[in-house]
């Protein structure tokens, strides 16, 4: 699962191998083991704790802005093919097919966004209450980011037909992010790790 913490004045930190979300007089534990990716925004507050957990479990931290755009990312820092990816893709970046490669990534997968936007509009579950409008400008507020966060993780975790299986739409994402990998990895004569092997589906 995706856990987002988007709410002012939420603190996650660790107890006991877990996560607890703590707000006020709630508390709330969670098994890393279930935890895919933390998102936070500068409105929460982690513990160092708890990056350490995520790290050992190797789950993805972003933070977000007020605006819900990502400025930061800690990850999992063992050396390997995480490190060649990474510099094979600043090289890919200087190069026409950096380009290609990056839209060929992203674009079937906006969809799946669009589907959850076209689902909450004609569904009639979007209120003008969900929003806030300063200077000419429209945001997501407090109220209506749950609203659409919980539509967009269910659409996720829906089973499509994929290379002949059924699987859930977001680890059909993780798949071709692997392929992408295995693409920048083709020409470095690198042996490739285990986890970026793919078996078709």
């Amino acid at each position: 699962m995706q856990l987002v913490i988007n709410t002012p004045g939420s603190f996650l930190t660790q107890k006991d191998a877990c996560f607890r979300l703590k707000l006020q007089d709630r508390v709330m534990d969670v098994s890393p083991l279930k935890v895919e990716t933390i998102v936070i925004t500068n409105q929460a507050m982690i513990s160092s704790q708890a990056v350490v957990l995520a790290l050992e479990h190797n789950i993805d931290i972003i933070f977000l802005d007020g605006y819900g755009d990502p400025v930061g990312r800690i990850w999992f820092s063992k050396m390997g093919s995480t490190a060649l990816i990474r510099r094979r893709q600043l090289e890919a970046f200087a190069h026409p097919l950096g380009l290609s490669l990056v839209f060929d990534l992203i674009e079937p997968f906006r969809l799946y966004a669009e589907q959850t936007a076209v689902y909450l509009f004609t569904g009639k579950k979007i209120k003008d209450a969900y929003f806030d409008v300063q200077d000419h400008a429209v945001s997501l507020n407090q109220q209506g980011k749950p609203v659409v966060v919980d539509a967009f993780q269910q659409h996720l975790d829906e089973a499509v037909r994929y290379r002949r299986r059924n699987v859930k739409r977001r680890y059909i994402m993780q798949h071709e992010a692997h392929r992408l990998a295995n693409i920048l990895l083709a020409d470095t004569g690198e042996a490739r790790p285990e986890w970026l092997e793919i078996k078709e589906l």
